[in-house]
């Protein structure tokens, strides 16, 4: 236990370092981090197609089930393409899909306390997350690059906290370790 505390406790500074880098940059750079992310989510789900395509060429060469693979292959390449050239566009595209999911909920969430509120005893929590839900579906679908943007110094902040936090722990295993 003390090898690992002794060999641990710096490896948790490290990443507490970087989560604040990361997060800092986040809220002083929003728009910037966020097609970062995206490129890079991009490059892995580009290099994910390439996989896909090698094993459903390997599945062809041994006669094996290959469409599912070059399905995946297809959808996985033209994605990270996507993400990597088009990174506002696909800001765009998520936070408005997430913003209609958000505004149905609502008002799904709205529909059943209407419907259900002799039932609920007049809780009005349900009225609170329905109109929540649509408000901020509403935001995301009118402004997604904006909210977009939101979300990504919100990420910054809580990497800050959880940076700090793991920066804590660590001298908190430090201190832990035998003289």
């Amino acid at each position: 236990m003390t090898k690992n505390l002794n060999t641990g406790w710096w490896f948790l500074t490290l990443k507490g370092i970087l989560f604040i880098i990361f997060g800092v940059l986040a809220i002083i750079y929003p728009d910037t981090t966020l097609k970062s992310v995206l490129i890079y989510l991009g490059i892995v789900i580009l290099l994910m197609g390439i996989v896909f395509l090698i094993a459903a060429i390997r599945s062809i060469r041994h006669k094996h089930p290959w469409e599912l693979y070059m399905l995946e292959a297809v959808v996985d390449i033209i994605l990270g393409i996507l993400f990597i050239a088009y990174p506002a566009f696909t800001v765009k595209v998520f936070v408005t899909l997430i913003g209609i999911w958000a505004v149905i909920l609502g008002g799904y969430q709205l529909i059943t306390y209407y419907r259900m509120r002799k039932a609920m005893g007049n809780n009005p929590m349900y009225i609170y997350t329905g109109l929540f839900a649509l408000v901020l579906g509403l935001l995301f679908i009118f402004n997604p690059f904006g909210t977009g943007m939101v979300v990504t110094v919100l990420i910054g902040i809580f990497a800050v906290i959880f940076g700090i936090m793991m920066i804590v722990i660590s001298i908190n295993m430090k201190k832990a370790l035998p003289a």
